[in-house]
């Protein structure tokens, strides 16, 4: 007797919920009784998940027909009787959230730095609902910027919000009167997280004019903003190159 697991294919993300609305209007079709239950993700993986069930108490094990899934998230997941269970959809946001994390600011000032002292920038903190080991993760911000002295050097930090560690940095002189610099960095999680605070600061790191960060540039659609995509899973090439597919 064949599996019914094993009778399911790898699926591309792109064709997976094709595929789910397929295996609903085959079970209607067919006058099956199969049954959709919300369900957690107790372990990370990318085809064969671990998930408990709400209101049980045992873990199963079901075939993610939605691509790579991360502890914690909730799902839904279609029991085939009498052992089968594939996991076809989200049971909150959180896909959509995996993809992108943003914040766009408003308009006026948000912060001057007018000494050799860090400032956050509060309205470019980002909560990242979770990132996962094995995936390349790009910050990206860009800051509206006037300064005082256009030979002062800036330097722009990204720090974890729990233990204030700093994941990015990158520095930058005053160029002209008016700016919108633009920065990016690479980051590859060690291990599987949920709900990462990052925090963007600007500190003078020479000089002795002062900076201010707007929310835009006036008559203008250039913006402060900051926010967070997946670039792509991490896998190497003969010699030792990393790249992301």
């Amino acid at each position: 007797m064949t599996d019914p697991a094993s009778a399911i294919p790898t699926l591309p993300m792109a064709v997976a919920s094709t595929e789910a609305q397929s295996i609903v209007d085959n079970a209607q079709r067919l006058g099956l009784t199969w049954e959709l239950r919300p369900a957690t993700v107790q372990v990370t993986g990318t085809r064969s998940v671990a998930v408990l069930y709400d209101g049980d108490t045992v873990t199963i094990t079901a075939i993610s027909l939605v691509g790579p899934l991360i502890a914690g998230m909730r799902v839904y997941v279609i029991h085939i009787p009498p052992s089968g269970n594939f996991i076809v959809g989200f049971a909150n946001d959180d896909r959509l959230s995996w993809l992108d994390a943003a914040a766009v600011t408003t308009t006026g000032t948000l912060v001057t730095t007018v000494a050799a002292a860090e400032s956050d920038i509060p309205q470019l903190a980002l909560l990242v609902p979770f990132w996962q080991a094995g995936y390349v993760y790009e910050i990206i911000t860009q800051l509206a910027i006037t300064v005082s002295v256009t030979t002062d050097d800036f330097s722009i930090l990204v720090r974890r919000a729990d233990d204030l560690s700093i994941l990015a940095q990158a520095t930058f002189s005053g160029f002209d009167l008016v700016d919108t610099p633009l920065f990016g960095w690479p980051v590859l999680p060690s291990i599987d997280e949920r709900a990462i605070g990052l925090n963007i600061s600007i500190i003078r790191s020479a000089g002795t004019g002062a900076a201010s960060v707007l929310g835009g540039i006036s008559a203008t659609r250039l913006r402060t903003w900051s926010g967070i995509r997946t670039a792509g899973a991490l896998t190497s090439k003969p010699g030792g190159v990393w790249r992301t597919t």
